[in-house]
């Protein structure tokens, strides 16, 4: 699971965020690619991977009810 302190921040990348949820990698790939109908929280670029703030993941992941 990637995780890191950015900026005092903690993110997570993609795989990440599935060992987060429980969820498979593809599934956080959907919720991604989907996100303007899911309103999964848009990630960003940080030394050319892709980030999610953990606590904007964290509050979507608990409104749908995703985390285990």
């Amino acid at each position: 699971m990637a995780r890191r302190m950015i900026g005092g921040r903690i993110a997570l990348d993609r795989v990440g965020a599935a060992a987060h949820t429980g969820a498979a990698y593809s599934t956080v790939n959907h919720w991604h690619r989907h996100r303007a109908r899911f309103g999964f929280p848009e990630g960003f670029r940080h030394d050319g991977r892709e980030w999610f703030w953990l606590s904007m993941a964290r509050a979507w992941w608990r409104r749908r009810g995703c985390i285990r």
